[in-house]
């Protein structure tokens, strides 16, 4: 799937798990994926070797905010996907990378994403 020109690509809420694999997610004038507690928590997807079994390999690039934002006071999945750079995405801690982000700023929440593809699937 190509989820590209959006204001935000895919928005995740609520109790939604969604199993995102196998997508280009680029140039959205927000977000690439935006995972938000603002009516609950138990938002929980898979982007990638998390409960749903995604197996990743997306294309993460060129959103503007951030790549994956994670707004929620947990831990989220997103292995073995493509950031854009070798190096994997730019995060809180590490903003050398020219990858999306993968962002997140909540107690408690983070966004796990290593490892990560190091060539365009």
């Amino acid at each position: 799937n190509n989820i590209s020109n959006n204001n935000t690509g895919i928005y995740c809420r609520e109790s939604a798990t969604p199993i995102i694999s196998y997508n280009t997610i680029s140039n959205n004038s927000a977000y690439g994926i935006l995972i938000d507690s603002i009516l609950g928590d138990s938002v929980n997807p898979d982007i990638g070797g998390g409960e749903g079994q995604s197996e990743g390999k997306n294309k993460i690039t060129g959103n503007s905010i951030h790549g994956v934002s994670n707004k929620t006071a947990h831990i989220i999945m997103a292995l073995n996907n493509w950031w854009g750079d070798a190096a994997g995405p730019k995060y809180p801690y590490h903003t050398s990378s020219s990858g999306d982000w993968a962002y997140w700023s909540g107690e408690g929440s983070e966004i796990v994403f290593t490892p990560h593809l190091t060539t365009e699937p």
